[in-house]
């Protein structure tokens, strides 16, 4: 694990130091960019604490789903946003708000199952993980949890798993409004996640 963290930011220093003038999201894009051929080709992508649930059949399972044109996604993206900047417009006497928009770090997914929905979520653990962030590999986590765990609401007005680890408060905070977002898309109640 060290190894590849020293290699990881091998790679991060010598990207920078050769692009001075790159923007943060071109440097990102080419930091990420060589960090996918480091990764080995044949190693399954498994959502962390779920390991012994998720099987190749699961794996299997989310990928066929995450092809569907009816999957409800939000990514999850850290802090408030920042203002950039304003357009005013004095002949229609309107001000629009410009905001910078944050890399995202993790993702909410919501999807039909027979009659009712299954809600999943994932977070991007950077000291953790070996695998980038790609929303990708966000959405397929994220649809892996839901077809294998459940969420419930805390005692702290938070949400935790069914087994009982809490959800990071970055997810647990769009929960609620994620989850208000897919029952008027389905129409439908969630299988898998208890509402506050």
């Amino acid at each position: 694990m060290e190894k590849s963290q020293n290699k990881r930011q091998e790679i991060v220093d010598e990207v920078i130091a050769s692009n001075p003038q790159a923007s943060k999201a071109e440097l990102s894009k080419m930091i990420n960019e060589r960090l996918r051929k480091l990764l080995p080709k044949a190693e399954p992508l498994v959502p962390l604490r779920l390991e012994d649930k998720v099987t190749a059949g699961i794996r299997y399972q989310a990928e066929q789903i995450a092809r569907r044109k009816e999957l409800v996604v939000r990514f999850v993206r850290p802090g408030k946003p920042k203002l950039k900047g304003a357009v005013v417009n004095f002949e229609a006497n309107t001000i629009k708000k410009i905001h910078a928009r944050t890399d995202p770090i993790g993702a909410l997914v919501a999807f039909r199952e027979g009659a009712e929905i299954l809600f999943g979520w994932s977070k991007y653990y950077k000291a953790k993980e070996d695998v980038p962030f790609t929303k990708k590999n966000a959405t397929l986590i994220a649809i892996m949890r839901a077809l294998t765990d459940g969420v419930v609401p805390d005692a702290a007005g938070y949400y935790k798993t069914s087994a009982g680890s809490a959800l990071p408060k970055c997810i647990s905070k769009e929960v609620d409004n994620f989850a208000t977002r897919a029952l008027k898309y389905y129409k439908s109640k969630f299988k898998n996640l208890d509402l506050m």
